[in-house]
């Protein structure tokens, strides 16, 4: 749109609900999850297995190392910080919220 070259990102990283991911430019994507105090990693080739069903992390465990390195890189070295967690909306919202729901606020 800006008329400036395009250059695509190596890798792109998010959040969820159980963890952050990191999807490279190839496919590969890592999948973190920390439940209670349990935390892993998968590994999956999306151009191959876009619905996620074979977990590749023990069959590629350098490239695991390697992005589980990027990842936590980006995370500034805690996983919990790619972690979505949804925030409560201030007292004045809410009340919005609480009126709206019962017709008073439209």
């Amino acid at each position: 749109l800006s008329g400036k070259k395009f250059t695509p990102h190596d890798y792109i990283v998010f959040s969820s609900f159980i963890g952050p991911a990191l999807v490279t430019k190839d496919g590969w994507k890592l999948r973190s999850y920390i439940l209670g105090e349990q935390q892993g990693f998968q590994l999956y080739h999306l151009p191959t297995d876009y619905r996620e069903t074979k977990d590749l992390a023990a069959k590629y465990p350098q490239r695991t190392a390697s992005l589980k390195q990027l990842l936590m890189k980006e995370c500034n070295g805690q996983l919990s910080n790619g972690v979505f967690q949804l925030m409560a909306l201030p007292p004045t919202e809410m009340e919005d919220v609480k009126r709206e729901k019962a017709g008073q606020l439209k």
